[in-house]
């Protein structure tokens, strides 16, 4: 990944696809698999507020504040490729943990 160490990120979003309901999606192996294969950290992103803004039958997004989160970088060093599903669920849980909590635990 020439561009990663460049200093260019990758953002990626592992369910493939909005959701309908409250719950996740399964998530998809690639971007785990990217990070590990580029031995580079994965940063868990929360989006708050996504679904009541751009619901999945919605070609558009209404107007609307979106709160974007970023949790502490998830370390995929000395990792090898075929321990992409722990990390997917590690990573997963974290999200969903705290998606879970909402807006109103959030640390300023």
């Amino acid at each position: 990944m020439k561009e990663h160490s460049q200093g260019a990120w990758v953002l990626l979003f592992p369910e493939g696809t909005r959701s309908k309901g409250d719950d996740s999606l399964p998530w998809k192996s690639g971007a785990f698999r990217l990070a590990i294969d580029a031995q580079v950290p994965v940063v868990p992103t929360v989006i708050h507020h996504a679904r009541r803004l751009w619901p999945s039958k919605s070609l558009l997004p209404r107007p609307g504040v979106l709160v974007v989160e970023f949790l502490e970088p998830v370390a995929t060093e000395g990792m090898i490729v075929k321990q992409h599903p722990s990390l997917r669920n590690t990573v997963r849980d974290l999200v969903i943990e705290r998606h879970d909590q909402g807006l109103a635990t959030r640390d300023s």
